[in-house]
């Protein structure tokens, strides 16, 4: 599993148990967050954004929108971690025409 995906994780965990996020890091083992994360895949609560879009989904195409489901849902972009940015950096470096003389 990725970083970002445990820290996600750590996120939803910490709503889920009314913490914040420094006390889950703080209070919670790294095998406890394993045994969470392989309960969380058996007994999942639902995405709400994605039982929203489902919900708005079901009601448009009731009304003759012949939209997909995936146009109504959110999509938040992921942020870029700073290997992504100096990797951006020495591509566009790479990309830039070379000098002569």
């Amino acid at each position: 599993m990725r970083e970002s995906e445990v820290e996600l994780f750590t996120f939803r965990l910490a709503s889920h148990l009314g913490m914040t996020v420094g006390q889950v890091e703080q209070g919670v083992s790294s095998s406890e967050l394993t045994r969470w994360m392989g309960y969380w895949r058996i007994d999942a609560r639902p995405d709400i954004y994605q039982a929203a879009a489902l919900i708005s989904y079901v009601i448009a195409a009731c009304h003759g929108n012949k939209g997909r489901f995936d146009d109504f849902l959110i999509h938040i972009p992921v942020p870029e971690t700073a290997d992504q940015r100096q990797l951006r950096f020495i591509q566009g470096f790479k990309a830039c025409p070379k000098s002569k003389g």
